[in-house]
């Protein structure tokens, strides 16, 4: 097959663990070139096509990532026997949407997994849209994609570097090697670098109250988010974090999979100095209150420390120690700083007890539904009804069970104010607290529901799965009461994304999936 080149060795190595390529990059950079010249025939560029809103970057971009799928198996890299392991365990079937049957061999490059993996960067890329999985445009691409790599499977080189790098000797403790792993599989690796422009765009929502003029300021927000995306970023991908998948990639067998699975969220926060020896220095969390023993080994114990500056950072808990992980900003010098006014959420950072916050939650929820005559659901015509609705409720509890009554509901209404009239639905999950849907009311199918619109278009069911806004407990509730009808892909006649709804919620509602206590309200 005669091809174009378009993407050179240097694009190829953005996705690898080093800088410096070798023959076994040029190999797959002429491999990829392969596979962008069947983006660019003509029978896969019809207006019908699921990929007509694709250009050729995307095309090469598409290239990079199906060509590194070929690598990694080869190589035995561990990031799609992650994937397919996992979802194995969850529901039985290595893929999603597609029969493995006999033809299918695992650690071998199988055609399913070609037709998958342009269904995913699709879906990733597109975002928004929904793609039938059996769609012919992504077989057929797919099946030309396949005969390629079924061709040049054999004579593929292992990529050694990269599957070295991934394979964490078992002598290091410091957790910065594991999170510079974490770091590779999610900003550059084939699976989860697709979705960096999530990461991209925190960073420049948080930059945009920062003077231009504040560079040091800039950079430390730029870091923050950064940490906080490879510490923390849920993945499209069954709701993996890098821990996850790297975690994974090591097995339960090495004497660092209990360490990398094991750790811990990031604490973010207001802390001041509060003691040293000669391995930790004690940082105290002033909303809380708690004392953190930070290894000197990710921080110095300089001046602004020790003359008690309140710090602005971050700590991670890895293998039983507290790492400075992220930005550090001074902020001001310490002058008996009251907690009095700090946010419940900052007060709360360090408290782990979810029992007592599910106990808390449910018993909310059982007086929600007593004031809402026995259901979960309220349909109110506008946002600030909603608010009155909520404020009634919490007036309610404090008169029949003399609570105190909140001032304020919890519901930032600004972020609601450009819906103004649209019909609001709140939603009491047992598993979180109160929930607020803006715009749906007219696809649920309930007596008590006065929006509801019996002839709805289609596609309004379908933003109700995508947006990121109505989360994977709500919709489960509605479907299981049939108070929606179920789910189709676009042009199906089947059942099939109901029959991966799992996979299809973790996709679309993976910061949501399912809700946890916080005895706050949702927006």
């Amino acid at each position: 097959m005669k091809y174009k080149k378009a993407i050179y060795v240097k694009e190829w190595v953005l996705s690898q663990p080093y800088s410096a390529p070798s023959a076994v990059d040029t190999y797959y950079c002429e491999l990829a070139n392969k596979i962008y010249s069947i983006f660019c025939l003509p029978q896969h560029n019809l207006p019908s096509s699921c990929l007509a809103g694709l250009n050729k970057d995307d095309y090469g971009f598409f290239a990079l990532g199906l060509t590194a799928y070929l690598e990694d198996i080869v190589s035995g890299l561990g990031l799609w026997k992650v994937f397919t392991d996992r979802h194995k365990q969850l529901y039985g079937t290595l893929l999603p949407f597609y029969n493995v049957t006999d033809d299918y061999f695992e650690g071998e490059v199988n055609y399913h997994d070609v037709c998958f993996l342009v269904w995913y960067f699709l879906s990733v890329y597109l975002k928004g849209e929904i793609f039938n999985p059996l769609d012919s445009s992504i077989l057929d691409i797919s099946k030309d994609i396949f005969e390629v790599f079924e061709e040049e499977y054999e004579y593929a080189p292992e990529n050694e570097r990269a599957r070295e790098f991934l394979q964490l000797p078992p002598d290091v403790t410091d957790f910065y090697e594991v999170r510079k792993r974490i770091e590779f599989i999610l900003m550059n690796s084939y699976l989860y670098r697709i979705t960096k422009f999530e990461y991209i765009f925190e960073v420049s929502k948080e930059l945009g109250n920062v003077p231009k003029e504040e560079k040091a300021l800039a950079k430390a927000y730029s870091q923050e988010v950064y940490d906080r995306y490879v510490i923390g970023h849920v993945m499209p991908l069954l709701g993996f974090t890098g821990k996850d998948i790297f975690a994974g990639i090591l097995g339960k067998t090495h004497p660092l999979y209990a360490n990398v699975v094991g750790l811990g969220d990031k604490k973010k926060g207001k802390y001041v100095y509060s003691s040293h020896d000669d391995k930790y220095i004690h940082f105290k969390h002033i909303a809380s209150g708690t004392i953190i023993p930070v290894t000197r080994k990710s921080i110095d114990l300089n001046k602004d420390i020790l003359e008690k500056v309140v710090i602005l950072m971050s700590v991670v808990k890895y293998a039983g120690e507290w790492w400075f992980s992220g930005a550090l900003r001074s902020l001001s010098e310490y002058q008996d700083i009251s907690a009095e006014h700090d946010p419940l959420e900052d007060k709360n950072l360090f408290d782990d007890n979810l029992e007592i916050k599910q106990e808390q939650t449910l018993s909310l929820y059982q007086r929600f539904v007593k004031f809402n005559k026995g259901s979960e659901l309220a349909y109110l015509p506008n946002p600030k009804e909603a608010d009155r609705f909520i404020r009634d409720f919490f007036a309610w509890i404090g008169k029949k069970y003399n609570g105190n009554v909140p001032e304020e509901t919890g519901i930032d209404l600004s972020a609601a104010e450009e819906f103004n009239d649209v019909p609001t639905l709140l939603f009491f999950n047992k598993n979180a607290g109160i929930e607020m849907l803006f715009g749906y009311n007219m696809v649920v199918d309930d007596r008590k529901n006065p929006f509801f619109e019996k002839d709805y278009p289609e596609e309004e069911l379908l933003d109700l799965l995508v947006s990121e806004h109505a989360g994977g407990d709500l919709l489960r509730y509605l479907l299981e009461r049939k108070l929606i009808k179920e789910f189709r892909f676009p042009g199906e006649g089947n059942a099939l994304l109901m029959k991966n709804l799992g996979f299809m919620l973790y996709f679309y509602k993976r910061q949501n999936y399912t809700g946890t206590p916080n005895i706050t309200i949702m927006g």
